[in-house]
């Protein structure tokens, strides 16, 4: 069973940002009155250049932008087909825990900014590995240490690699 795509709906002068499943979370829902309590890049007329609603191209805008933030060993899956959660895993690794949080932050300082809204955040005291759940993508950072401890490669090294750096399309 596949889960529901983020959807926007206008009506009686309100706007729901849907999660992803049938349950809402705490956080995972964005509610504003009038369009303009929305992220200023979010364009309701239309899915063109909507992270929120290609999870692919959500998961390749994050890789590309934790490599502009210097992680390295970036890796994109596609788990969709095998894991009902989510659709796209994206792996990187930092060099310190600073460097991981720092990451973090600015990853979602960016994705709040084109109307992505995040379900939960793991691991961010922790200096070992931060899980940002953006519902159609999971974002794992991990220290040097930690990522060869849980090698997620190695896990989920059956699910095709999306070519974050050629183009969405890859």
């Amino acid at each position: 069973v596949r889960l529901f795509r983020a959807r926007s709906q206008v009506g009686g002068g309100k706007i729901l940002v849907l999660p992803r499943k049938d349950t809402c979370w705490k956080g995972s829902c964005l509610v504003a009155k009038t369009e303009t309590d929305l992220p200023a890049k979010t364009d309701l007329s239309t899915n063109t250049g909507r992270l929120d609603h290609d999870p692919r191209r959500l998961a390749v805008h994050c890789a590309r932008f934790l490599n502009e933030h210097k992680l390295e060993d970036i890796a994109v899956f596609e788990v969709g087909p095998w894991l009902s959660i989510t659709d796209y895993f994206v792996i990187a690794t930092g060099r310190s825990s600073r460097h991981l949080r720092a990451a973090s932050d600015k990853l979602l300082e960016e994705l709040r900014e084109n109307g992505v809204v995040r379900r939960g955040i793991e691991g961010y005291k922790d200096d070992k590995w931060v899980l940002v759940d953006l519902a159609d993508a999971v974002v794992h950072l991990f220290g040097e240490e930690a990522r060869r401890h849980y090698d997620l490669e190695l896990l989920w090294g059956d699910c095709p690699r999306v070519d974050w750096r050629s183009g969405i399309d890859a």
